[in-house]
């Protein structure tokens, strides 16, 4: 359900900007001025630029959560144990369909995502796991199940940096395709290169050295 229209206008408004130019580089005052409001639009909707990353980070994030929740309860999800190829393909087939399918919205989003992590990556997994606790707990486990050489820290710490590199991965795909720097031919192959070399970062020994 949309909000009110000026506050719908600043979270459009600002997910662009902040897809193209970056968190940091973006001032309110340019986020009021694309929008279209007055200079004390944000401040009257959100209270603070921090608040308005927050609520565009939300806007979108049930969508794929709602997605990745479908392709574990797919009965061919449900009849085996998921490997590593699995658990990343559930962290990188849904942010690339929302690029892909959503068009600029969806591009602009993914963007945003991974401007998110370079520039805020505490803030960043702090979120995620404060909202989503469970879901994120889950993942976790299912990491240690497919990879059980890994305690639940070392698979906590695999899940955060597997979620950054899907982001940024993803992120770089939809730049190629909103910048129409290739006509299309190479997304698939970047998208099935990028679910396997997640799926071996998530599993991966340890070397001996740290093991031991």
């Amino acid at each position: 359900m949309s909000g009110p229209p000026g506050r719908d206008r600043l979270l459009d408004a600002a997910e662009r900007l902040f897809a193209e130019q970056g968190i940091d580089a973006t001032s309110a005052r340019a986020i009021n001025a694309a929008a279209d409001l007055s200079p004390a639009a944000l401040h009257y909707h959100f209270g603070n630029k921090e608040k308005l990353v927050e609520e565009v980070l939300y806007r979108r994030l049930d969508t794929l959560n709602e997605r990745r929740a479908a392709m574990l309860a797919a009965p061919a999800s449900q009849d085996r144990q998921i490997d590593g190829y699995g658990l990343a393909e559930l962290l990188v087939l849904p942010l690339s369909e929302f690029a892909l399918e959503k068009g600029v919205a969806g591009q602009w989003y993914i963007r945003f995502l991974s401007r998110l992590y370079n520039e805020k990556a505490a803030t960043m997994v702090g979120l995620i796991e404060a909202n989503f606790a469970q879901g994120v707990r889950i993942y976790d486990e299912m990491v240690h199940a497919a990879a059980p050489h890994l305690d639940l820290a070392e698979a906590r710490r695999r899940r955060v940096l597997a979620g950054e590199t899907a982001t940024h991965g993803v992120a770089h795909i939809a730049e190629m395709v909103y910048d129409r720097t290739d006509g299309g031919s190479a997304v698939a192959p970047l998208i099935r290169s990028l679910v396997a070399f997640i799926a071996g970062g998530l599993t991966a020994s340890l070397s001996p050295a740290d093991r031991s």
